[in-house]
């Protein structure tokens, strides 16, 4: 199982327990930070941002009922939320 793999499984566990963060779009950046503050051993995952937001891509669907994931992606060029200095390629998922 890779890491890619790993953040997603813990992520959806994250969701799935938690309803505070169904329905909502969430930035990259939003969910790594989720997953460090409630999984402290993933502060240690080199590239965690790219690596989930990997695994994100393949699971993201379509917006109609095909998409069996319900995980839904939108992608901007922006300047980062959490560091404005830095212009990007942001998901949103």
């Amino acid at each position: 199982m890779s890491d890619g793999d790993t953040l997603f499984d813990s992520l959806s566990a994250l969701i799935m327990s938690s309803g505070l963060y169904r329905g909502r779009w969430l930035c990259d950046e939003s969910l790594v930070m989720m997953l460090q503050s409630y999984y402290p051993k993933t502060k240690e995952v080199d590239g965690m941002r790219s690596k989930l937001a990997k695994r994100l891509n393949k699971a993201a669907g379509a917006f109609d009922d095909s998409n069996i994931n319900k995980i839904y992606k939108a992608k901007f060029s922006a300047h980062c939320p959490f560091q404005p200095s830095i212009r990007r390629k942001i998901n949103y998922y």
